[in-house]
């Protein structure tokens, strides 16, 4: 990722099956967004997608330490949800602008 990657704070699904919309639901466009899967997740997965994310409907699954990179001229981080496999489990998100 570029040089000038930001920070978001971690994405926390509370409960397993309810999907955690990214940035709080604010819209925000940046070109390169990287979700990985919190080191603290243990044996769990973290499932990227849209709001219809689900253990069995995503573009992604990530266990401890994988992540997806969307890279594109525009991606709108709010347009971006996760679902878990177990209660609890964290995301780390970042972006380049």
């Amino acid at each position: 990722m570029a040089s000038n990657q930001n920070t978001l704070a971690a994405a926390t699904v509370t409960t397993a099956g309810t999907r955690v919309q990214l940035n709080g639901g604010t819209s925000k466009l940046v070109r390169s967004l990287r979700i990985t899967g919190d080191s603290g997740n243990g044996s769990g997965y973290i499932y990227v997608g849209d709001k219809n994310v689900s253990s069995s409907r995503y573009i992604a699954r990530l266990a401890v330490d994988d992540f997806y990179t969307f890279d594109a001229p525009v991606v709108d981080i709010a347009r971006v949800w996760i679902d878990a496999s177990s209660n609890g489990l964290k995301a780390q998100v970042s972006y380049a602008s």
